[in-house]
């Protein structure tokens, strides 16, 4: 097969799942597929992240500019569906929510976002509306639809009207092979990563007002208030336009100096911050999968997290569960894990043993399998 995946919507400077799930499923069917060609529709901005060194994968440029987002979107439906017609592209995998009207090949969608549908009154009027279009459009054009969890499988099918028949639940990965030893090694008291020695309780994603940063703020404020807990609260991620509401939160709430705005982080370079944090906190509205729940439990660190969708599928029980609208709730949670050690200890190694449940290779696997069922060849 002659397999095109586009990139286009992966930016080196930005922290979030769909970056991370589409570097890592490329570097997994390098390692498996050696067969198959592949050809990555790359930009001059993200090129070096996708630079497999294996003869069966080329990349292909793509001479535009990073933003604005509305040449982007005009390249991806005019110019691709080009491309994979002179190439005589098999497959065309679009791996991040839209894909083009019109394609001379079958087409393998992957959906990472459903907050215009689940949550409209959290997303900005303008990117609800165009998502809206976009991804409803995209997912009743392809072939096949890829959704990273039962949750967001239920969400497809309920609110683009797509047949569940179409869609193939893919999990992502973990690197719990690489970082279970440090999370059996894990200590409070260590020397952290973000710029001190003081003990924190972590956050990672992208400042969205669906990641519900809000209430956990409040939550963070009562519980230093009540307990006199000397922690702070790092928050990892791309600002966005939830953030000037949390500046004026954090303000408001006196928590200056208490909270650290760490911005964009390389994902390499999370891997100390996850490693030194006391708790991870993660109270989202909605989410389609939560690979940070995974990469804190890989990190062998106690998550507290929200009791329904697809963060409480992920979870399992090796988490903290939470209702994500209770701000009272949250705070409870986290003041059980800081202070029990018992709990602390048992949430590590649930983590552990959850996070080995997922593997980047078996995406890759049951992505390529998607891959031969979208083009006939299984």
């Amino acid at each position: 097969m002659r397999i095109g995946i586009n990139t286009l919507a992966v930016i080196p400077s930005e922290i979030g799942g769909t970056q991370t799930y589409l570097r890592k499923l490329i570097e997994n069917l390098a390692r498996i597929d050696r067969s198959n060609e592949y050809f990555l529709f790359v930009g001059p901005w993200n090129k070096d992240l996708f630079e497999i060194k294996q003869e069966n994968f080329q990349p292909m440029m793509c001479n535009i500019p990073v933003k604005p987002l509305a040449i982007r979107v005009l390249y991806e439906q005019i110019i691709l569906p080009f491309f994979a017609w002179k190439n005589k592209i098999d497959i065309f995998h679009f791996p991040a929510n839209v894909s083009p009207f019109v394609l001379s090949c079958p087409s393998v969608l992957t959906i990472h976002d459903t907050c215009a549908f689940t949550i409209p009154e959290l997303i900005p009027a303008i990117l609800r509306q165009y998502w809206k279009i976009m991804v409803r459009s995209s997912a009743r054009n392809a072939n096949v639809v890829i959704a990273v969890s039962r949750s967001s499988k239920e969400n497809i099918v309920r609110f683009l009207g797509i047949s569940k028949e179409k869609i193939q639940v893919i999990y992502h990965g973990s690197e719990h092979q690489i970082l279970e030893a440090r999370g059996q090694n894990y200590s409070v008291s260590g020397q952290n990563e973000v710029g001190g020695h003081f003990p924190y309780v972590l956050w990672v994603g992208k400042l969205f007002s669906h990641k519900n940063l809000p209430r956990l703020l409040h939550a963070f404020a009562k519980l230093i208030e009540t307990s006199k807990m000397k922690y702070r609260l790092v928050i990892c991620g791309m600002r966005s336009w939830g953030y000037s509401p949390l500046v004026k939160t954090v303000k408001e709430l006196g928590l200056q100096g208490r909270v650290i705005f760490k911005g964009y982080v390389p994902h390499n370079e999370l891997k100390p911050i996850y490693n030194n944090a006391c708790l991870f906190v993660f109270p989202s509205l909605i989410e389609t999968f939560g690979l940070p729940i995974l990469e804190a439990m890989s990190h062998g660190v106690p998550v507290v997290t929200s009791n329904y969708g697809a963060m409480a599928e992920i979870a399992g029980d090796a988490a903290l569960l939470v209702d994500p609208y209770d701000v009272d709730e949250i705070v409870e949670a986290m003041h059980k894990v800081l202070t029990d050690e018992n709990l602390r200890k048992d949430l590590i190694k649930k983590g552990l043993e959850r996070a080995k449940q997922f593997s980047w290779e078996k995406t890759a696997r049951e992505t390529l399998s998607v891959y031969k069922k979208a083009c006939g060849k299984e």
